[in-house]
């Protein structure tokens, strides 16, 4: 296997390092991340989420304070709040409501055990039997996806309400959270602050901030030393050998950047909501979950132990990119107005310098020519003062 130039590398190791510490720096000037309490009922069988929340640690603009959440859901009763909202806004993309609420007043400043705001929502989604053959013309990580036996919904999705910062522009999906979820007809409840827990009620903490990601239905676990999957009932020998193949990729991450990548990542197997098709695989990560859509533990190990495999290395740098979002996306530069800017471009750095570390010369010179083929296709870019986290996602931008 061709190695790296190691003077390449040392280059390329001092420039990012200077870039962390920048975003950190970035990170560090933020306001504290806010505190979500509260629970959430979910009707597996009928696409339906309804919740009572609390938020703490909003930051203000003046006497007002903007939320994000997804337009599906109607806001039944809200608290420390003035009803109705000042302002009322579609997202981009049409799929969520940016509220601007004005806060109530009041003679003294309240504990800071207090939540800011109270809100009691709850809507439907469409379900699709995939078993039955019925499925959406698309599918992505910004939508909530019941298929009914599982439902999965990230905090892109708007599915719980976070904080819109309008001098950034940024909706703040990363809290602290205790969190109570409630579904009748789920075996097994997952939200990326603790583990997987039995149905039909569980209660998740997590004291870092992070996106919040549920997963719940019909959903068989694999647990070995080494890691943990969901979603999916693997032969301990397959699995162990996966989950090897992401223990090099972290072992690479905390080599190069000189921060050690943590916790190992859960696994997440869960089923698209749009037909299959060969080759249609993709993922996405919400620390410490790794889900991946489109193929099989078995299947991905097959590919990733043949280097004649045509699919061995996008497959590789798939669980490369994703597994990069641990730092950032997620990490570095979470709480800086760069934070998209940290997420899409400098996970593909990561994830093409994880290629030429662990496959070679010749396959990173292959995914920079890939590359730059999808990126000349388009769309032009932005300038960075007007790009939105749709931009920073299109390779051109990468």
């Amino acid at each position: 296997m061709t190695r790296p130039n190691p003077g390449r590398i040392a280059t390329a190791t001092a420039h990012l390092a200077l870039f962390i510490s920048i975003a950190s720096a970035a990170g560090a000037a933020g306001q504290q991340s806010p505190v979500l309490t509260g629970r959430v009922e979910i009707d597996l069988p009928r696409g339906a989420i309804s919740a009572d929340i609390c938020l703490s640690g909003l930051p203000a603009d003046g006497d007002t304070v903007s939320l994000v959440l997804n337009r599906a859901y109607t806001i039944k009763r809200m608290t420390g709040a003035a009803d109705p909202p000042v302002a009322m806004e579609l997202e981009p993309g049409g799929a969520a409501v940016r509220y601007t609420l004005l806060r109530e007043s009041t003679d003294t400043a309240p504990p800071p055990e207090q939540a800011d705001v109270c809100l009691e929502y709850g809507g439907s989604h469409p379900v699709y039997d995939i078993a039955a053959g019925e499925y959406r013309p698309d599918d992505a990580s910004s939508i909530v996806a019941f298929n009914g036996s599982t439902v999965r919904a990230r905090g892109a999705s708007r599915w719980y309400p976070v904080a819109f910062h309008r001098q950034t522009r940024l909706a703040e999906e990363a809290l602290a959270f205790r969190l109570e979820v409630a579904c009748p007809a789920c075996e097994l409840i997952y939200v990326n602050g603790g583990p997987p827990s039995p149905g039909p009620v569980a209660h998740f903490t997590s004291r870092e901030p992070r996106e919040i990601f549920l997963a719940a239905g019909r959903l068989p676990v694999t647990t070995l030393p080494e890691g943990t999957i969901i979603g999916e009932t693997v032969a301990p020998d397959s699995a162990a050998r996966f989950l090897a193949t992401l223990e090099r990729i972290q072992q690479f991450y905390s080599e190069y950047l000189g921060i050690p990548f943590g916790a190992p990542p859960v696994v997440v197997r869960m089923d698209a909501v749009r037909e299959p098709a060969a080759g249609r695989i993709w993922g996405f990560f919400s620390d410490p979950a790794l889900t991946l859509i489109g193929m099989t533990i078995p299947e991905f190990v097959g590919i990733l132990e043949d280097p004649e495999h045509r699919a061995h290395r996008p497959v590789f740098g798939l669980l490369a990119h994703e597994l990069a979002h641990r730092y950032f996306g997620w990490g570095v530069g979470n709480a800086s107005p760069q934070r998209d800017l940290f997420g899409e471009p400098v996970a593909t750095l990561l994830e093409l310098q994880a290629i030429r570390s662990l496959l070679g010369e010749e396959a990173y010179l292959t995914a920079i020519r890939s590359l730059r083929n999808r990126a000349g296709a388009g769309p032009e870019l932005r300038p960075l003062r007007e790009a939105t986290p749709e931009d920073f996602a299109c390779d051109s931008s990468r």
